[in-house]
């Protein structure tokens, strides 16, 4: 007892108990001004995602959609043209198809058909007379001797009375001469039509 009311114990109890202070103050003060542990964006997206380079950008991942939307209607617009490129060929193969039929049937009407020029009437007039007061054995031998479309312009001013016994004198012989009489007629049946179709001019 004589110990603890000695000035010593005084001292010590009094040291341990700044001490205990000092330290209850310093801890209380330490946890106040400590800012709690903010986490790193960064950081965080790396613990939560994986590795940084496993990270995916929304932004980036909305670009891709849309140039591999871009690339999808590109090739469709490339193959339609491709497909509208294909049809065109082959319509041009068509119409030069179609271009040359005409031709060769223009040609060919061209070959058939006589135009009797107006300057050429009063002769070939003359000629049809002439050859209509002969026999059609004679006539055929004399008209034989020229040109089919020479002919169908004299026959096509007779009367069919006259020219009919001439083309059948001249279709007498070979299967040459009775194909030249058919042709004959089938030409003078076309010229007689475009005559007949011509509208007469006013007086």
């Amino acid at each position: 007892m004589k110990f603890l009311q000695s000035s010593w114990a005084a001292a010590i109890v009094g040291l341990l108990g700044y001490w205990l202070t000092t330290y209850v103050c310093w801890t209380k003060a330490s946890a106040t001004l400590t800012p709690p542990p903010v986490a790193h964006p960064t950081i965080e997206l790396a613990k939560t995602n994986g590795p940084s380079w496993e990270y995916k950008n929304p932004e980036v991942g909305q670009l891709i959609d849309d140039l591999r939307k871009q690339k999808e209607a590109l090739a469709l617009r490339e193959q339609q043209l491709k497909e509208f490129e294909a049809r065109l060929q082959t319509e041009r193969i068509e119409l030069n198809q179609i271009t040359q039929r005409v031709g060769l049937m223009q040609s060919e009407f061209d070959r058939l058909v006589v135009e009797v020029k107006k300057e050429e009437v009063p002769n070939l007039k003359k000629l049809a007379k002439n050859y209509s007061s002969m026999s059609p054995d004679g006539a055929a031998n004399i008209l034989k001797e020229l040109t089919d479309a020479q002919l169908v312009k004299i026959l096509t001013l007779m009367k069919e009375a006259e020219s009919g016994p001439i083309l059948e004198a001249l279709g007498k012989g070979s299967d040459a001469d009775s194909k030249r009489a058919a042709l004959l007629t089938e030409r003078m049946r076309l010229t007689l039509s475009k005559n007949a179709t011509a509208k007469p001019k006013a007086p």
